[in-house]
């Protein structure tokens, strides 16, 4: 009992105790876990141990508090340049303008601080929203629960597909084989025992032990909680290295049973795939009961005509053994099977699905089924979702592939659009294959089996719901909703986003292209300087902000899903957009410059000047905006006499509107004349500020034609 106490008592202790767990008999181990080997703990000691050892999860690193990541806000070059002009403006007597430039660059931080901290807020939501569920035995009953919720002591049971949620010191083994290359660095799965080892074995060689973060990728298990959190092995490396690091549905098996007693023997109940179990069985129960040779032939044509229809078909059959064998293994079903019958199940492919594989087709994305199904169901099912390619429907089978070299898979994997019956190695192959032309392959997958062909495409998506832990793991992104027309949204979506990001970049580089342009130049000419930098300043970081932020909400146009996917390796800054920015910055500088000369000279007034050609500048602006935007295009369409569905344009809307509120502000408020040495405007005045924007129409028409926003 001094052993009991021990690992009761503290977590150091249960920690000294369980590197020896594998040299004890697991009957032992669960005495001194104070559990049982087949009925686990009592629900009343959970609470106890939950309190006592707390959650089954490792302590996260802390965070960057709230302090510090608003500090970082500043942590750019551009605002070092400005607190640095602030600065100097400060030492040469110049407040106003230093509290200008410095209430800016905060306001800049403030947002940033605001923006981080909502992206921070939804990514951990969506974390706590992906959970994973352990398998434990509680007063004999099967339960599902939270990992987190796992204490020493409980008894977990464990399938193909799990990943191990604590240490355990393993009770029951049925082919169970379990990856720990993650911890041990052994490339290959290890098969696990229950027997005692010896107390020096080493960490890869403890066969009876499975250790948390682990994968089980064959086989059933169970075993005694010995380590939970922190206390396991992966725990303690974490904690060293100062690192933060629902059941899925086990793979269905390939039989169940169920036990009756008669006559001194035992019947089991066998289903599965209909290859599996006819090749295992030798005879048939007829209309009357009897038992006759079965006819294959017979069976197979049934299993085509059922598959013809979309139907998934099961096979099922009986074997009776002796009512003293009170185990069975893979062997014992091997032959003298007695055929029973057929199952066909239909599931039919969701209305959305098939809209989904069509907007992708549309945007030349090809879309192929990998499927363990029987060819002719696959077909058929191929057939519903509408994934023929030039009106057929090309299928392989697993067989067929096996047999085919490099250069007729390349062949065989363009032509095809259903690849049936195929083996885990033949997924990946297939994926190799489609890389080896050059094609961007996202794959999806549930099972242990999909895992190294997901880890090897450019984009693998897991079942968020169905899909086993292997899986996700292999995984760079969950489809939290199992739902293929979710991967159609999403690349949607991502080519959206994609889309006003080029948007942005084709509004904002040329309005500071145009700027840029007229101040080098000014200086080269040791001119007086058409804009000062605080009005840059106002121009770059404020006007800009009201104009460029609505672009990020532009809505999705009607021939996004319509394009082809564009070249991975085009960069960014693609040579049509390049020649837009050109366009757009000598007209801004034309613009500015001509402005800023034409009122100087005929007035005088250089704050005058100034303050039309930065009116002039943002009426141009709010053109070219139009020019890029959603609006633009609706009031083009309208304009043609055309009909566009109108989508949400209140964002641009709004930053058109809040752009002239500012500037309104900004010339004809007496104190921002005072800060940014503008002065107000007449009515005529503001008439002369739009005439120059007119002119921006025919040249945005020019480079959509060149580099098209939409």
């Amino acid at each position: 009992m001094i052993i009991w106490e021990k690992s009761m008592s503290a977590t150091a202790t249960g920690r000294e105790l369980e590197r020896q767990y594998h040299e004890l008999e697991a009957v032992e181990v669960a005495r001194l876990q104070g559990s049982n080997p087949e009925n686990g703990l009592t629900e009343a000691s959970i609470s106890k141990r939950l309190q006592q050892f707390g959650a089954n999860e490792l302590t996260a690193k802390p965070g960057k508090p709230a302090w510090l990541r608003f500090l970082l806000q500043f942590n750019q070059p551009l605002l070092y340049i400005l607190l640095i002009a602030g600065a100097i403006k400060a030492l040469l007597g110049s407040w106003t303008n230093a509290a200008v430039i410095w209430g800016v660059t905060l306001i800049n931080a403030i947002i940033g601080f605001v923006q981080e901290s909502k992206a921070e807020g939804a990514i951990a939501a969506l974390a706590k929203a992906v959970t994973t569920e352990a398998t434990v035995i509680r007063d004999g009953h099967k339960q599902r629960i939270p990992s987190q919720k796992l204490v020493p002591g409980d008894l977990v049971l464990l399938t193909s597909g799990d990943k191990v949620p604590a240490d355990l010191r393993l009770v029951n083994t049925r082919n169970l084989q379990v990856d720990e290359s993650a911890l041990t660095g052994e490339s290959l799965p290890v098969e696990k025992i229950t027997a005692p080892l010896q107390p020096n074995a080493p960490l890869a060689e403890r066969l009876n032990m499975a250790f948390a973060g682990s994968f089980v990728t064959f086989g059933q298990g169970s075993g005694i909680v010995v380590a939970t959190g922190s206390t396991t092995e992966v725990g303690q490396i974490s904690k060293s290295l100062d690192e933060r690091n629902n059941l899925s549905t086990p793979l269905t098996r390939k039989f169940d049973k169920f036990s009756n007693r008669e006559n001194s023997l035992r019947t089991i109940y066998i289903k599965g795939s209909v290859e599996a179990v006819l090749r295992r069985c030798q005879q048939v129960l007829d209309a009357s009961g009897d038992l006759v040779a079965i006819n294959r032939e017979s069976v197979e044509q049934k299993v085509n005509d059922m598959a013809t229809q979309g139907l998934r078909v099961l096979a099922f059959a009986k074997k009776e053994v002796s009512d003293k064998q009170n185990s069975l293994d893979h062997d014992d079903i091997e032959t003298a099977l007695i055929f029973l019958g057929l199952q066909g199940m239909i599931d039919p492919p969701r209305p959305e699905a098939i809209t989904a594989v069509r907007n992708c087709q549309d945007a030349a994305i090809q879309v192929k089924m990998i499927t363990g199904d029987y060819i002719t169901t696959a077909r058929a099912i191929a057939q519903r979702m509408g994934l023929q390619k030039d009106g057929r429907v090309e299928a392989f089978e697993g067989q067929r592939i096996a047999e085919m070299d490099d250069r007729e898979l390349a062949q065989a994997v363009e032509e095809g659009v259903v690849f049936a019956r195929v083996a885990p190695a033949q997924k990946l192959r297939l994926v190799e294959a489609l890389q080896a032309k050059g094609e961007i392959v996202a794959m999806t997958g549930d099972g242990v089996n999909d895992a190294p062909a997901l880890k090897q495409a450019d984009i693998g998506v897991a079942m968020g719901g169905a899909g086993t832990d292997v899986a996700r793991e292999a995984a760079d992104m969950l489809l939290t909703d199992d739902n293929f027309a979710s991967i159609e949204a999403a690349v949607e979506e991502g080519r959206t986003v994609y889309q006003n990001l080029q948007k942005a970049i084709a509004f904002i580089l040329p309005v500071n292209g145009g700027e840029s342009m007229t101040i080098l130049i000014s200086a080269l000419l040791a001119r007086e300087l058409p804009i000062l930098s605080l009005q840059v300043l106002w121009l770059n970081m404020v006007n800009s902000v009201t104009m460029t932020v609505p672009l990020a909400f532009e809505p999705k146009s009607g021939r996004v899903m319509r394009q082809p996917p564009r070249n991975p390796r085009e960069p960014l800054l693609s040579g049509k957009l390049f020649q837009r920015i050109l366009a757009i910055s000598a007209f801004n500088w034309i613009l500015i410059f001509g402005m800023f000369e034409w009122i100087r000279q005929t007035t005088g007034n250089i704050d005058l000047a100034r303050t039309m050609a930065i009116q002039a500048l943002v009426a141009a602006r709010v053109v070219y905006l139009l020019s890029i935007s959603h609006l633009g295009s609706l009031i083009v369409a309208k304009l043609r006499g055309h009909s566009r569905i109108i989508a949400d344009i209140r964002p641009i809307l709004i930053g058109i509107a809040a752009t002239v509120i500012l500037q309104i502000i900004f010339s004809q408020w007496g104190v921002m004349n005072n800060l940014f040495a503008t002065t107000p405007l007449n009515l005529n005045q503001w008439l002369i500020c739009l005439l120059p924007a007119l002119p921006m129409i025919p040249l945005a028409i020019f480079v959509n034609s060149i580099n098209p926003a939409e």
